[in-house]
């Protein structure tokens, strides 16, 4: 788990250094022009900084005299427009901010709304197109899943989480969580192509017909829980008896009922309520990812509740793509 923060933190930093130094560079070149109140000079002196530097998509700058916007620019497909406001969709968009000095004094600010340059990904014509038109990412995702991912007082968290604001920061796309109350809402959303993305998700026969797949990039594996005085088992066929609780919706219920004919597994709304049923007698064990269900022992139910059986089968994570969209998928 700390190797894979730590890989993403590295790729975010990286991403954001890149960023700072267009920021600054920019900040340079406006001072003079802007401490002059000059419109024509600054136009001239920043158009080929924007021709060369195409994943700028706008920017304001503001002086400080009245605090107005001094200029704005974006980026219209090809052509250069200034002087309008800035579309809704580009300002979904990341954006940074600098301040602008001259001769060591503040005389204003710029911001600048940062457009990955696609030339960079190795994209196809048909790819860049689809990405233009496209004025954000919707993303449906299990919101009570962390450490994998979570929604969490409206912000959505976990290592999914971050994978995404790398992929969407390389492409200049927004993105946007559909709220859902469930996983198993999530999954009707996708089925419903009310969502773009499911960005952490097992593949299944079933969720083929609707999702098109990446190769998985992350796994986690699959265990047991149960109560506290039970004892520990070499694996899963020792409780094939036993009344155990997985999460609705969740894909290894699907494939465990399959492997395991006599298995007695009722699907249950919430993570929570089933470890509450444990408690309360009403279950057995809880089926779940090692990372998810070990998250919830140490920070709830260390007294109460701890690992009885672990199983053989992984959980082999991957992105899933509306399949009416084919051309995001190849895109990641």
């Amino acid at each position: 788990m700390t190797i894979i923060k730590v890989f993403l933190f590295l790729l975010l930093s990286t991403a954001i250094q890149a960023n700072n130094h267009v920021i600054i560079d920019l900040a340079q070149l406006s001072s003079k022009p802007l401490y002059n109140l000059d419109e024509e000079e600054l136009i001239q002196t920043l158009t080929p900084f924007l021709k060369k530097n195409i994943n700028i998509k706008a920017l304001k700058i503001i002086e400080n005299i009245d605090n107005d916007n001094f200029l704005i620019f974006f980026r219209d497909k090809k052509s250069f427009v200034f002087s309008q406001e800035i579309p809704k969709n580009i300002k979904k968009l990341k954006k940074y901010e600098s301040k602008i000095s001259y001769d060591d004094e503040m005389i204003g600010r710029v911001i600048v709304y940062l457009h990955h340059n696609l030339s960079t990904l190795n994209l196809t014509t048909q790819e860049i197109a689809y990405l233009d038109k496209k004025d954000s990412l919707k993303i449906c995702v299990d919101n009570n899943w962390y450490p994998l991912e979570a929604v969490k007082n409206s912000k959505y968290t976990g290592i999914s989480s971050a994978y995404m604001a790398i992929f969407a920061n390389k492409i200049g796309l927004p993105t946007e969580i559909v709220n859902t109350d469930n996983w198993s809402e999530s999954l009707k959303y996708a089925q419903l192509q009310k969502c773009d993305i499911l960005p952490l998700v097992m593949k299944t026969p079933n969720r083929k017909k609707y999702m098109n797949f990446t190769t998985p990039y992350f796994t986690s594996n699959l265990i047991v829980v149960g109560s506290t005085q039970e004892q520990f088992v070499g694996d899963i066929t020792q409780l094939l008896k036993k009344r155990i609780g997985i999460t609705k919706g969740y894909a290894y219920y699907e494939l465990l009922k399959n492997k395991y004919k006599n298995i007695n597994i009722v699907e249950i709304d919430t993570l929570e309520k089933g470890l509450e049923l444990i408690k309360d007698g009403g279950l057995y064990g809880y089926i779940g990812s090692i990372h998810v269900l070990g998250k919830q022992l140490q920070e709830k139910y260390s007294s109460d509740i701890k690992v009885i059986a672990r199983l053989n089968e992984n959980l082999e994570l991957a992105v899933a793509t509306r399949n009416d969209e084919p051309l995001l998928n190849t895109i990641f």
